[in-house]
């Protein structure tokens, strides 16, 4: 069944001490989406991932297997629109 995963699988959100792991599931997603140049020209200007993990805005969720990264998400947190009154 391509919906079956052998686990154990362990779900981490993602804090300003994970930098290493950010840049694993950045890998990932380099490769998952074939932007390889894209995620190494982003990582060589990039100093801020603590900055960004501790941030309100934005979110990261790894999968791990065995301590390795095997998926994840990524997202911002947009303010809602005010609506005319």
């Amino acid at each position: 069944d391509a919906h079956t995963m052998n686990g154990p699988y362990t779900l981490r959100i993602l804090g300003p001490e994970d930098t290493k792991l950010l840049h694993a599931l950045l890998d990932l997603f380099a490769v998952a989406f074939d932007e390889r140049d894209a995620a190494d020209a982003a990582r060589s200007t990039d100093d801020s991932p603590q900055r960004l993990l501790a941030g309100e805005t934005f979110v990261a969720i790894a999968a791990l297997r065995a301590g390795e990264v095997v998926g994840g998400l990524t997202g911002y947190f947009l303010p809602k629109p005010a609506r005319a009154g």
